[in-house]
């Protein structure tokens, strides 16, 4: 998933399941991700997990907005290494904010704003529907 904006450009690329292998339910929900982070100044390239709950919750609150052309899409990480909130504004952009956590817990926190244009909703949204079927996870 690519989300281009104004001076930033965030990647994240499943990398594939942390325990595919596991019997338990609970840790093949794990993703290894690499996080990609270019803004105005800073960058930032890390791998960590994210639980496939989370992308979920993102897809549901894109297609959401794609619905309603309004309102506000999230992507929460169970560990807090990262948050990103998007909200449509008046004149149809998105604004965004969030932040990284490296490494998860106590690590070095990096917080971002820009905007980016909302027709990227559908592509970001069919992108990770994707990535989640490869995983079997949707």
């Amino acid at each position: 998933m690519q989300l281009n904006g104004d001076n930033a450009v965030i990647e994240l690329n499943i990398l594939g399941q942390s325990s595919p292998n596991s019997r338990e339910g609970w840790d093949r929900k794990w993703l290894t991700v690499s996080i990609k982070v270019t803004l105005n100044g800073f960058y930032a390239n890390f791998q960590t997990e994210l639980l496939s709950d989370d992308f979920i919750a993102f897809i549901q609150s894109l297609q959401k907005a794609l619905n309603t052309l309004n309102g506000e899409v999230e992507l929460t990480s169970l560990e807090d290494t990262l948050y990103l909130k998007g909200v449509i504004n008046y004149k149809g952009n998105v604004e965004w904010s969030g932040f990284l956590v490296y490494p998860a817990g106590n690590g070095n926190k990096l917080t971002f704003k820009f905007e980016s244009d909302f027709y990227q909703f559908e592509r970001i949204k069919n992108e990770l529907v994707a990535d989640l079927k490869t995983y079997k996870i949707m």
